[in-house]
């Protein structure tokens, strides 16, 4: 949960852009994580002028043109299958470089891969490192992404081994191959807000299967 600010470097790593078939998601048989945020839980850090829970939803308000992470400090995952929805509720007039989505990966707050979608339909895969951000993926447009203020996206997140494949709203976008944290890494939720607006993010249905 700390504010970051980053520009954007396009550094090509292993990407495969593609559109499949719609899937169920996190369906494993063994649940690892759930969380429909009633309350903040301990594992996210105190509530502040970034975070907050309010109305079953985790509320992420970065400052401007800044990106905030939280991680779920209390669960570590190797293989996993993990998904949340993302929503944009308030938000610039043109709505560009904002974004929010699922950190993975990640083990403390200058190390971790995140999925982001941003309003105007767009979406990418970013890896940060101290003082840097790698795009994976290059943000470009999806039709698997709903844009607008108020759209919610299911974003899902599966990995196994070095692999991560990656869906929004049940259409797989992409797979990556990256350096996930020996022993397992954490998940969080992150969001980007524009040079001129605060702009806030809310998640739900938070859920990590093995």
């Amino acid at each position: 949960m700390r504010p970051q600010t980053f520009a954007l470097a396009a550094v090509a790593l292993v990407a495969v852009l593609a559109v499949s078939p719609i899937v169920r998601a996190c369906e494993g048989n063994q649940v690892l994580l759930q969380d429909n945020f009633q309350t903040m839980a301990s594992n996210w850090g105190a509530a502040n002028d970034n975070q907050a829970v309010n109305n079953g939803k985790m509320v992420l308000t970065p400052a401007l043109n800044a990106t905030y992470v939280t991680l779920d400090g209390g669960y570590v995952f190797t293989d996993m299958d993990a998904c949340v929805d993302v929503a944009l509720t308030k938000g610039g007039p043109k709505m560009v470089h904002t974004y929010g989505g699922l950190a993975f990966w990640g083990t403390d707050y200058q190390n971790y891969y995140e999925l982001m979608v941003g309003p105007s339909g767009t979406f990418g895969v970013d890896r940060i490192l101290p003082g840097r951000r790698i795009s994976i993926m290059t943000f470009a447009t999806s039709p698997a992404v709903k844009s607008g203020v108020g759209q919610v996206n299911r974003l899902r997140v599966q990995t196994k081994g070095n692999a991560a494949t990656l869906y929004i709203n049940g259409t797989q976008v992409g797979s990556i191959t990256g350096q996930p944290p020996q022993g397992g890494g954490e998940i969080g939720l992150a969001a980007q807000a524009g040079p001129k607006t605060r702009d806030v993010y809310e998640f739900s249905n938070l859920k990590v299967t093995n």
